[in-house]
């Protein structure tokens, strides 16, 4: 499979893992990435693995003056402390490059490109919960402790 397959994937709708491969905050000729409406934006090339662990290209386009995306996209990427460095225009979003969390994806029917795979929604990346009860069986482990039969072997 080529790399120009990966864009061409449809995904399973669902939850999906996905990298950033690319990050762009400015086109061809060197201006800022604007939305048609004139909005700053930037263009997300992502790696995508669904549920299935198919994968695909996707791209992804993010507002600039979308806070709630950005928090989104943060947090799926654990870097919530980044929001501060985007609120002050202090950022340098080269730093997304490589970041990796969950989203939601789905099938987008385009006017133009027919059916596609589209970033949902950014999901929160969630703390380890521990195991209540794993973790008394671990409290209570006390290292390998042979039989008596074991430890006339050894």
């Amino acid at each position: 499979m080529n790399f120009s397959d990966l864009e061409n994937k449809l995904l399973t709708p669902g939850e999906a893992s996905f990298k950033i491969e690319h990050v762009w905050d400015k086109n061809k000729e060197g201006t800022p990435l604007v939305s048609k409406a004139g909005n700053p934006m930037l263009r997300l090339k992502l790696l995508v693995t669904d549920s299935t662990g198919e994968l695909a290209t996707v791209w992804d386009y993010v507002l600039l003056n979308s806070p709630k995306k950005i928090t989104a996209l943060l947090n799926a990427i654990n870097k919530i402390e980044w929001i501060e460095m985007f609120n002050e225009n202090n950022f340098n979003v080269k730093n997304l490059v490589g970041q990796s969390g969950r989203c939601t994806v789905k099938t987008d029917d385009h006017q133009f490109y027919g059916n596609k795979t589209v970033v949902g929604w950014y999901l929160e990346q969630k703390p380890f919960k521990k195991d209540p009860t794993l973790a008394q069986q671990t409290d209570s482990y006390k290292g390998f402790q042979p039989s008596e039969e074991q430890s006339t072997l050894l």
